[in-house]
């Protein structure tokens, strides 16, 4: 399974991509068959799918931009004591899938451990929440007509085959839904099992099964943009007192010329050198973490496995930040909006952490073995740990 950007657009270069192809062109990427293995298995998919109960919200099946009434193949039912739960329909369910609808499970992220792991190596890269859906077809019919969306996306081909026909921007993008793709296509091909496909916001796209069992994810980020970055001026100008102040409507004609004036140059001063930067710094402060738990680990303080073999994961997002020089007895570590202070003997377990993400406690002994001990190193990761800034998990997998 991809660990890092590299194995995923892997055997193309990473060096480049998001200078030559982010945001300004489609990219096929072919793949090894096994390349997604383990991301999304078939059974995985069925135990989603009869685990969590579905919602019209999460679960949707659709043809040629048709979507179904959901009580087709959802079913509600009263227990005993008056809740309700609802559950799939398994016939019913099969039955549209058989009629050619595509089966589509939104946000499925937060439903498997592997496919949360794709969506934070992709937000480490490109500092954005990723969302990701899952479609599964096994007739010939769209799921979708030709459509573009407001995000970039990327496409990985778990199982199956399928065409896509990739046409480009439109001539005029303000409106996302509304007016037809334009006749010149960019690129069209069969994707198959282990294959990659990037596409841009705003980019028309078409898909079609190709009448087998096949299943795909798109990883979606929302990007910011210019209107963003006008919110965030807005509100830090909500402390501003010429903004604040009431608007001089009685006034005369040069009076408000006057003030008008005022509160542009105001904002104008905004928009210095550095102000983008600032923008984006603030943004990845405030990203929220996606919620990781160790139970029964990190409950009680100095809570710990024996084994040294378990591998630690860093969760904290995106702008994690070391200050190992606070003052003399302590570091700082930011993250998520919030400051954590430890005793400086944790700044070689903070650093090989950042560094890595995810190391064996064996690991980080061995690359800390000149400044820590054993037992120092196993005392900050249980702290880490009962403060919520670290998992553990399984052993690492031969290969990884």
């Amino acid at each position: 399974m991809c660990t890092n950007f590299s194995e995923f657009l892997k055997p193309y270069p990473e060096t480049g991509f998001i200078e030559s192809v982010w945001g300004r062109s489609c990219l096929h990427v072919p793949g090894d068959p096994d390349k997604f293995v383990g991301i999304l298995p078939w059974r995985q998919l069925n135990r989603i799918l009869v685990e969590h109960r579905p919602t019209k919200a999460r679960v949707g099946l659709v043809r040629e931009t048709n979507l179904i009434d959901d009580k087709v193949y959802i079913q509600d039912l009263r227990l005993r004591n008056g809740i309700l739960v609802s559950q799939i329909r398994p016939r019913e369910l099969n039955q549209k899938l058989r009629e050619g609808y595509t089966l589509v499970i939104n946000q499925v992220e937060e439903m498997f451990g592997p496919i949360t792991a794709v969506a934070e190596m992709l937000e480490s890269v490109f500092h954005e929440r990723v969302l990701v859906n899952a479609y599964a077809a096994w007739g010939r019919s769209r799921g979708f007509a030709a459509h573009r969306d407001d995000h970039d996306v990327f496409i990985l081909q778990l199982s199956g085959r399928k065409f896509w026909r990739i046409y480009g921007p439109s001539e005029h993008s303000s409106e996302i839904h509304g007016d037809a793709p334009p006749h010149q296509i960019s690129w069209e091909g069969i994707i198959e099992q282990g294959d990659l496909l990037y596409i841009p916001r705003d980019w028309w796209h078409e898909v079609r099964p190709q009448g087998e069992a096949c299943l795909h994810l798109t990883c979606g980020f929302q990007n910011r943009n210019g209107l963003d970055l006008l919110a965030w001026i807005l509100e830090e100008l909500r402390t501003d007192e010429l903004h604040c102040s009431v608007l001089p409507r009685f006034a005369s004609p040069g009076e408000q010329f006057a003030h008008v004036t005022k509160l542009r140059d105001a904002v104008c001063r905004k928009f210095d050198e550095g102000v983008l930067s600032r923008f984006l710094e603030d943004h990845d402060a405030k990203a929220v973490s996606r919620p990781h738990l160790s139970l029964p680990w990190g409950v009680v303080p100095g809570e710990l496995p024996q084994n040294d073999d378990i591998l630690v994961r860093f969760v904290l997002g995106r702008s994690a930040k070391l200050d190992a020089a606070t003052n003399g007895h302590k570091c700082s570590l930011v993250a998520d909006g919030r400051r954590w202070e430890f005793p400086l003997v944790s700044v070689p377990v903070l650093r090989t952490l950042l560094a890595h993400r995810t190391c064996t406690i064996c690991e980080i002994c061995a690359e800390t073995s000149a400044e820590l001990s054993r037992d120092a190193v196993r005392s900050t990761v249980a702290e880490l740990l009962f403060q919520g800034l670290v998992e553990i998990g399984a052993h690492r997998e031969q290969g990884q």
